[in-house]
């Protein structure tokens, strides 16, 4: 299992190299209920009629104190390689570094979340598709239901 995930990121002049590590095992059970947290009322907000997942998402009051939080805890555990062979925590230059490059910032997020949390969120879902299935086993549907004879 590699313990790091490198990854080419932004273009030209900026063009930097991340190098991910996995967060410290306590760190990434606190990442991966805050990302069940945000997705939580983005998939009641779909069952609501909510357009789509990421309009969903959108509505959540604490998306961007979620995602600030994620941001924080990845970059202490990416170093940015610079093509001139220098080299930082990302933490030490989080705040300037993706200055005009959001999409470059939001690419290098959800590489992070990937990368650390993929096998947390598999379990999630296996979890919740098995409790989705026990609730329906349990309740009868309508065509189950017992109808009174009035006759």
């Amino acid at each position: 299992m590699e313990l790091s995930k490198q990854v080419d990121l932004g273009t030209g002049e900026r063009r930097c190299r991340y190098v991910i590590s996995y967060v410290m095992a306590d760190e990434a059970l606190s990442a991966g209920a805050r990302v069940l947290n945000m997705l939580g009322p983005a998939v009641e907000g779909m069952r609501r009629g909510a357009t789509g997942f990421a309009g969903a998402l959108l509505e959540s009051p604490t998306l961007g104190h979620q995602l600030e939080f994620l941001a924080n805890l990845f970059a202490r555990y990416t170093e940015v390689v610079f093509p001139d062979g220098r080299s930082k925590t990302l933490a030490e230059i989080y705040k300037v570094h993706f200055r005009g490059q959001a999409g470059v910032q939001a690419e290098w997020l959800a590489i992070a979340l990937e990368f650390n949390l993929a096998d947390f969120l598999a379990v999630a879902k296996a979890r919740l598709d098995d409790a989705k299935a026990a609730a329906m086993v349990s309740s009868p549907s309508k065509s189950q239901t017992p109808v009174e004879s009035t006759g």
